[in-house]
């Protein structure tokens, strides 16, 4: 059998192993347990060591890479050499940029070679670019190119109309890896600037001033023209025939090497689109391994708006017999059955916001959500909700959570625009279940505290506190949920999730914007 470095590279690119994602599932085997990349490099290293020994096969660079920096090169079939230059200079490695079609290819001699990886500098004197860089002739391997990983919209795995994309991967951007190069030269370049037109200056060389001022001006340009030339951009193509591609860039301030954000114009149509991403050196689509059962994710879908809409119906407490606030007497109102009605009269109607003005509202019972319904307030500094329970036999196991249903497979819910003290026992304030997709918890404060209710002495719970993952602010077992613009303080940990699979059910989840605090062990046992 023989096998070359082009069809070892074919079958891990076909057979979608080279996106280097992980996967965990008490399902899989040992085999799926590995790193697609891994899985790579052990066919790879498998493949050349049985066939006779050619040119080495490159599978893996660290990138990006900048001029003047070094890349790593994995692969196999290097000669390893001592690290004098007579050795080195053994190991031929060609770099070619791709953006330029006219630039020459560059020789350049190794910095350092081992049977599995060689290390090369790029020259300095080479722009900015995306490269193709080959070992003794072998195959080239492509750095600095983007790399999808995967990419998430505004709901989650799906987008909107004026909604977002947001790609994650390596190589995304160029402009930000070389920012903080480039902002220290243009730092440098304008304090010297400075420094001549102020000795110009006082030696009314007035000539020299309006030089060196076109000179500040000429630098300016440069640096604004430098910054367009590595714009990221996004480039979706419709699925079906119809309809043309549609290019967005992302603001300067939304792009990292790893990570862009889109937004998408209101007017984009819904529908299915491929997903391409340009570093403004290259572009490539994104090719994402999820599962077992969908090796190659290469589209997004854009949803219309109104689907992912939860109905905006009112259902205000207040008319449901209680106002919240204190009697006369001072002690609270409980408004637990007025708030309950009101969430059964959103049930019914297939959804709506069930409304806590602004005030104190004191409940004792979980709230439990029928599909599409919202708890919404007048905002986290208007609108608070204690809950208190008296019994910790009784107490819910989750103060807000999805309410039973039959005949839906996934179920929904939101909180929005308000605040949530609990003052007695809990295991979870927020139950996100697997039965549920796109829960959005936004614009919320929580304080969850354990030790109200403790021992003045020890200031431990007198009930029975199990820390850890056990009492969670948040209990996640769903997919798309969102946690976003909150204030949350949590006796112990802030969102969990217990079992096999977890990382699978974070599908298409946003956590963002959040000011999270937790009391750890350490404080809770020092008071």
């Amino acid at each position: 059998m023989r096998a070359t470095g082009r069809s070892n590279r074919l079958v891990c690119f076909n057979v979608g192993l080279d996106q280097g994602r992980y996967l965990f599932h008490p399902s899989m085997t040992f085999s799926q347990h590995l790193t697609p990349r891994l899985q790579c490099m052990i066919l790879y290293t498998l493949l050349y060591n049985i066939e006779a020994k050619g040119a080495p096969i490159l599978f893996w660079a660290s990138y990006p890479v900048l001029p003047n920096e070094t890349v790593v090169i994995g692969g196999a079939g290097f000669e390893a050499t001592d690290m004098g230059t007579n050795g080195l200079e053994s190991t031929k490695i060609v770099i070619q940029p791709l953006s330029n079609g006219s630039s020459s290819p560059t020789q350049v001699m190794a910095a350092q070679v081992s049977g599995d990886a060689v290390k090369v500098t790029i020259p300095a004197s080479l722009p900015l670019d995306a490269y193709n860089i080959s070992v003794n002739g072998s195959e080239p391997i492509s750095v600095n190119v983007p790399d999808i990983w995967w990419a998430m919209g505004d709901t989650g795995n799906a987008s909107t109309p004026g909604g977002w994309v947001r790609v994650f991967g390596r190589g995304l951007s160029l402009s930000a890896d070389a920012a903080a190069s480039d902002n220290q030269r243009i730092k440098l370049d304008v304090q010297s600037l400075a420094a001549a037109m102020k000795s110009a200056v006082r030696r009314q060389d007035f000539a020299a001033v309006e030089e060196l001022a076109s000179q500040q001006s000429a630098l300016a340009q440069n640096a604004q023209v430098a910054q367009s030339e590595r714009d990221t951009t996004l480039i979706l193509t419709p699925v079906t025939s119809e309809g043309s591609k549609i290019v967005l860039t992302a603001p300067p301030t939304n792009v990292s090497s790893v990570s862009a954000v889109f937004p998408l114009p209101h007017t984009i149509p819904p529908g299915e689109y491929q997903v391409s991403v340009s570093n403004g050196a290259a572009s490539s689509g994104m090719d994402s391994f999820v599962s077992p059962t969908m090796p190659h994710v290469a589209t997004i879908q854009v949803l219309p708006a109104a689907a992912v809409a939860f109905p905006t119906k009112k259902f205000e407490v207040s008319s449901y017999g209680c106002k919240g606030g204190a009697n006369n007497s001072g002690m609270p109102i409980n408004c637990t059955d007025a708030a309950l009605a009101a969430i059964h009269a959103a049930g019914t109607a297939g959804g709506g916001e069930v409304y806590f003005g602004i005030g104190r509202w004191y409940i004792t019972g979980p709230l439990l959500l029928p599909d599409n319904v919202v708890l919404k307030g007048a905002g986290m500094d208007l609108t608070a909700i204690y809950f208190a329970s008296t019994n910790e036999t009784t107490a819910p196991s989750s103060h807000i959570a999805p309410a039973a249903h039959s005949t839906k497979k996934y179920v929904r819910y939101a909180v929005e625009d308000l605040a949530i003290y609990i003052l007695s026992y809990y295991t979870n304030v927020f139950k996100i279940s697997a039965d549920t997709d796109g829960v959005k918890i936004r614009r919320v404060r929580v304080r969850a505290n354990a030790f109200h209710c403790g021992n003045e002495n020890s200031r431990l719970p007198t009930w029975t506190f199990h820390g850890g993952g056990f009492n969670p602010l948040i209990w996640v077992h769903g997919i798309n949920f969102e946690v976003s613009d909150c204030d949350l303080w949590s006796t112990w940990s802030v969102i969990h999730r217990w079992g096999p699979g977890c990382l699978a059910s974070l599908s298409g989840s946003h956590m963002g914007t959040n000011t999270i605090l937790v009391r750890d062990s350490a404080k809770r046992h020092s008071g």
